[in-house]
C-alpha cells in the first residue's frame, strides 16, 4: 500500500486489516512523529485491530551483552540520525501510545535484540 506515515491510511485498510506491522519505524522518529504515526494508524484501523511495533526495546531485563549491544545502538541513533531518534524503554513506548490514544502496550521479547510492543486499538 503506498503513501506516507503522516497522510491518513487508505479506507479499504480499515475493513481489511487486522494487524498492522511497523518495523524498526519508530525508532527513526521524536516522540511528538511517533505519536503522529501510531495516531495515523489508529484513527485508520477498526476497533480490537492489533498495532505491532518491532524494535529495540531498552531496559527489559535481556542478558548484559544484549542490553549493552542495544545501549550502543541507542547511541548510533543519536549520532547518524534525524534528531529524537532513538531507541526507547518500554515507559516511552507506553507515553507515546498513549498520547495517540491507544491503551498501554505489551512487550513480547523475541530471541534476538528486538521485541514486539504490542497494543489493541480500542473499541
Amino acid at each position: 500500500v503506498g503513501g506516507g506515515f503522516f497522510e491518513p491510511l487508505p479506507a479499504k485498510l480499515r475493513d481489511e486489516c487486522d494487524v498492522f506491522l511497523l518495523k524498526h519505524i519508530l525508532h527513526d522518529w521524536p516522540d511528538e512523529e511517533c505519536v503522529a504515526i501510531l495516531t495515523s494508524v489508529r484513527a485508520g484501523a477498526k476497533p480490537g485491530a492489533v498495532v505491532a511495533n518491532v524494535d529495540s526495546v531498552l531496559d527489559i531485563g535481556a542478558p548484559a551483552p544484549m542490553e549493552l549491544t542495544k545501549a550502543l545502538h541507542d547511541i548510533n541513533m543519536l549520532a547518524n540520525c534525524h534528531a529524537g531518534a532513538r531507541e526507547r524503554t518500554m515507559a516511552q513506548f507506553a507515553s507515546v501510545y498513549a498520547k495517540a490514544g491507544l491503551p498501554a502496550p505489551a512487550l513480547v521479547p523475541l530471541r534476538n535484540l528486538f521485541s514486539l510492543v504490542v497494543a489493541t486499538v480500542p473499541h
